[in-house]
């Protein structure tokens, strides 16, 4: 889904742009939404073990390094796309930083009682709208367009607290996303707590209760974000009003639900809560059915190599100038992404995934952990002659 809306994004025709922008809304749940998530639930389970022998969640050396690459990666894509905000593109939220931070926060996070969770959750639903008309109003007074910040613009502090917390225009900024990992170390933790000694049964009610926090997200979020909205300035929303579009032509000219506006605490609760749902259903047909899908071994294979995946989807912005209507659109598109799954199934057993982001990732992981092992074991910390002062022996020939 990731791929066809990025392809979609920049290979449609006038003649569907708004039908597009519905379809995203629409599906935008598959997009950052579930791709953190999912993340989130990786890294609870990387110290479950350690929670499980009694221990408090925290980072090993090896975790620690595997964020680092994540931070460097998500530092490139920033370069590449808000590099004229200089030094202040380090701050920018795309979902690869989005994922580092929140794999460095969650053994921290995990710790916290469900209360202070629950508390920190409710907070930014409460002061979200406040806090973000607080600092447009104040870009407003010094004629700053949200949708074209620039470099000298940060010297408000309005606009810096903005672009480092709210900026509408990013893939995930802090706030409100910060309730994804507060929430999901909620109703993820019985599961990843119970899976490894858990039986079909017991997973199978751990999964009908995800699926039902879901459902109530789902509702509330479109109780709550029935209100039409226009947005905040920036161009997705305005371009489901295209008037050139053939296909589809949107009925509410004061805007669209606040649920399917980005960034919005109902948007957050609303996309959220179909991961859930879908998750739980997803797991009820494979671990508890023990039922597989067609190209189930190719699907998952893309699954491994989604950091990979994520970076290739922007593919089609090699030719921004193709333009297609719907039906060619499709023709195009279809034999283009069963190509992508099939090749990175081939990449993967073929050729084990060599030169992937994930391979270097690896590469990386290993490099830097024998040299972090070097550099402690030749430390005055693991000797303590050498912390005593004392003179140290050298190790035994051998």
């Amino acid at each position: 889904m990731i791929f066809y809306c990025h392809f979609a994004w920049v290979w449609r025709a006038d003649t569907w742009i708004a039908f597009s922008r519905l379809q995203w809304m629409v599906l935008d749940f598959f997009g950052p939404t579930m791709f953190v998530a999912m993340s989130i639930v990786g890294s609870m389970a990387s110290y479950q073990k350690e929670v499980a022998s009694g221990g408090k969640p925290r980072h090993t050396r090896r975790s620690l390094v595997r964020i680092s690459y994540l931070f460097a990666v998500g530092e490139v894509m920033n370069a590449v796309s808000v590099g004229f905000l200089g030094i202040w593109h380090v701050f920018a939220w795309n979902v690869i930083t989005t994922i580092a931070i929140f794999s460095l926060l969650m053994p921290y996070i995990a710790r916290l009682n469900v209360k202070t969770r629950l508390f920190l959750i409710a907070c930014v639903m409460i002061l979200y709208y406040p806090l973000v008309d607080l600092a447009m109003a104040s870009m407003r007074a010094a004629n700053i367009d949200f949708a074209i910040i620039q470099p000298q613009h940060l010297q408000d502090p309005a606009t810096l607290c903005y672009v480092l917390f709210f900026h509408h225009g990013m893939m995930s900024p802090l706030i409100p996303w910060i309730m994804l990992p507060l929430c999901i170390s909620i109703v993820f933790d019985p599961l990843v707590s119970k899976y490894a000694t858990a039986s079909a049964a017991e997973i199978h009610a751990e999964l009908k209760k995800i699926a039902a926090i879901g459902a109530i997200m789902i509702a509330g979020a479109i109780a709550l974000g029935l209100n039409l909205s226009g947005g905040f300035g920036i161009g997705p929303v305005n371009e489901i009003y295209n008037p050139t579009d053939t296909f589809f032509h949107w009925p509410f000219p004061e805007g669209v639900p606040a649920f399917f506006v980005r960034h919005t605490p109902q948007y957050m609760f609303y996309t959220l809560g179909i991961v859930f749902v879908f998750f739980s259903g997803v797991c009820e047909w494979q671990l508890v059915r023990g039922r597989r899908l067609k190209w189930d071994d190719k699907i998952n294979n893309f699954g491994i190599l989604s950091l990979t995946g994520f970076t290739m989807s922007h593919a089609g912005f090699l030719f921004p100038w193709i333009r297609l209507d719907v039906i060619p659109f499709f023709i195009v598109f279809i034999p283009i992404l069963l190509g992508f799954v099939y090749s990175f199934w081939l990449w993967t057993n073929r050729c084990r995934a060599a030169l992937s982001l994930e391979w270097f990732m690896g590469m990386y992981t290993a490099l830097l952990n024998k040299a972090l092992e070097r550099l402690s074991r030749g430390s005055p910390r693991e000797n303590p002659r050498v912390a005593s002062g004392q003179r140290a022996e050298p190790p035994p020939a051998t």
